[in-house]
């Protein structure tokens, strides 16, 4: 394989190189994972305990290991919550030392042997030449750190981050640091995934296709650009320099508004979703938002059609721009652009919204619910039942919180928190004290959850309705925006959303009984007041839960701003869920 030469002088000034790179550690640089027989480690660990045999039949992947032993715990103390979930942490620690002794095992063993020879000779001559290195994976971050200290290698790298760092977060804060175009920072991934959001946020983008291991051959591997393939990393790197690709905003608008489109600027979303563009045409001054939707091209082209008839009933919703006869343009399967018109009117800001406003939100809420109703499709169509506030997937909120919990119990093993006031240390404190609650609360919630969504009448439903996406003029609505999240559910989420959701961080459960009342007013048909309480619950804790996530990337990147302004919000929705715990809407 060729390597990559960028030290001499010729070499760099012919190719222009990104002043960051980011490379992911498995199965790019490293393969000795691929030696760690987990399933036997966890066997190990856990073979003493009646009803072991049962949960480990198979060999294990992905985060199974800590549903494995989450479920153990529960068979061991299944009447003692605080134990089971002591117990649970204590196996996940053995789990974790066992592997990384294995790991130690394979370094000390065959060395540079599971080295990636061409990631070695690109990182160190990229460092050579002035551009920031650091390495990423979605390994435990002290772990990872003392994986690439048993290398015994002098990889010139400039940071290690690992779990609970996201990548998007990490090329982010790199940008930032360099004070740099996101484009002059590259991510080197073998998931085709994340080399796609990081393109999608702007950032430059190398997937290593990494080919099978045939006997007596070595490894090896394609480079694949956003236009190119490749079997060589220089030439990988000379052709991100090289395609320069134009702005993509302004690429997606003009395929909107033609050459009159122009990008005013972006508008900041939450959760580490892509951006939301504000575009305008130049010749009328027409104001839209350019957005990113994480919804499959065939479901966006159904929902702006509906939200079309939506507007033509005269309700006050927004609507999608076409472009060659379609609203949106495909980027993958799962994602796709829309140009959203712009409604003239600002949401609210008090946290004490007059009565007259809440009775006009009820309102508006029950007559989009009928003509949803009846333009969108039944409950058996193969429209998406899932959407952001992850009612149908909790468990997948209960497997993140429970990773990063883990991943607290072993941050307090490596270091010390108290008297420090970094703001990783005071977020690892705030874990220690909160997070079993959270972890415990939110799989009862889980479990009171299911039985009211199998019998609540499920049909398009908004998602996301609340005081941030409803735009007043004058006192007056103007208009309701955001229908990102419109998927088959239940009425009774929107009703909640309402109540639990608000513009900067603000929430209305104050309003709930006036909300109520004046929804079913305005709607013939009755809600299910059953549900109501646990909808709340779920809404509320599963974006506590996501909350706790972010605040863990971003402390652990150093971002105090991150801090000073999370842990309100994260404190008042840990009171917010425990005063909704026995909460049941009295009819």
């Amino acid at each position: 394989m060729m390597a990559i030469s960028i030290n001499e002088q010729t070499t760099k000034e012919k190719t222009k190189l990104p002043k960051g790179i980011v490379f992911d550690w498995d199965d790019v640089f490293s393969f000795a994972k691929h030696h760690v027989n987990r399933t036997e480690c966890l066997v190990k660990v856990i073979s003493g305990y009646e009803g072991a045999r049962s949960l480990t039949g198979n060999s294990i992947t992905g985060s199974q290991w800590r549903t494995i032993i989450s479920e153990l715990a529960k068979k061991r103390f299944p009447n003692n919550e605080s134990a089971r979930y002591d117990d649970a942490l204590r196996l996940s620690s053995e789990f974790l030392n066992r592997c990384l002794a294995k790991l130690t095992e394979v370094y000390q063993r065959q060395g540079k042997n599971v080295l990636a020879d061409w990631g070695v000779q690109a990182l160190n001559q990229l460092s050579d030449s002035g551009t920031k290195v650091q390495i990423c994976s979605g390994t435990i971050l002290e772990e990872l750190q003392t994986e690439v200290a048993l290398t015994n290698m002098d990889l010139k790298v400039s940071t290690v981050w690992g779990y609970p760092v996201r990548k998007t977060d990490m090329l982010y804060s790199l940008m930032s640091e360099l004070q740099c175009d996101p484009e002059n920072i590259c991510l080197v991934d073998d998931a085709p995934q994340e080399i796609f959001l990081a393109r999608l946020n702007g950032f430059a983008g190398i997937l290593v296709e990494n080919q099978p291991i045939h006997q007596n051959t070595n490894r090896s591997c394609y480079f694949q650009t956003e236009n190119s393939q490749t079997d060589a990393f220089e030439r990988a790197i000379q052709s991100i320099a090289a395609e320069n690709p134009p702005s993509r905003p302004q690429f997606w608008a003009r395929q909107f508004l033609g050459d009159e489109g122009e990008i005013l600027g972006t508008v900041n979303s939450r959760f580490n979703t892509p951006h939301i563009w504000q575009t305008r045409e130049k010749k009328t001054g027409e104001l839209f938002f350019c957005k990113v939707l994480e919804m499959p091209a065939h479901d966006a082209e159904r929902l702006g059609e509906m939200l079309q008839k939506l507007k033509g009933q005269g309700l006050p919703v927004s609507s999608w721009m076409q472009t060659e006869g379609h609203r949106c343009i495909k980027l993958s399967e799962t994602h796709c652009i829309v140009m959203e018109r712009a409604i003239h009117g600002k949401p609210m800001t008090s946290p004490y919204p007059d009565e007259a406003e809440v009775t006009q939100c009820a309102q508006v809420l029950a007559k989009l619910h009928q003509g949803l109703s009846t333009t969108g499709p039944k409950h058996e169509e193969t429209f998406r039942k899932n959407f952001s506030t992850g009612l149908n997937s909790i468990h997948k909120s209960i497997d993140a919180l429970w990773h990063l919990l883990i991943y607290s119990h072993q941050y307090h093993k490596h270091n010390r928190v108290d008297g420090s006031r970094s703001p990783v240390n005071q977020f690892h404190s705030w874990l220690q004290k909160n997070g079993k609650g959270v972890l415990l609360r939110l799989e009862k919630t889980e479990a009171g959850l299911q039985p009211h969504l199998q019998v609540c009448r499920h049909q398009w439903v908004l998602g996301d309705f609340n005081y941030s996406n409803i735009l007043f003029d004058q006192s007056v609505i103007a208009g309701v925006v955001d229908f990102e999240d419109v998927h088959l559910g239940p009425r009774e989420l929107d009703v909640m959303s309402f109540c639990m959701f608000g513009v900067s961080e603000l929430h209305y459960p104050a309003n709930l009984d006036q909300f109520v009342r004046a929804y079913c007013h305005h709607h013939p048909e009755k809600l299910n007041v059953r549900a109501l309480g646990p909808i709340a619950r779920a809404v509320v804790n599963v974006r506590l839960a996501r909350m706790i996530r972010k605040l863990a990337s971003l402390t652990h990147l150093g971002i105090l701003s991150a801090w000073t302004s999370g842990e309100n919000t994260i404190n008042y929705l840990n009171r917010l869920c425990e005063q909704l715990a026995d909460f049941e809407f009295d009819t």
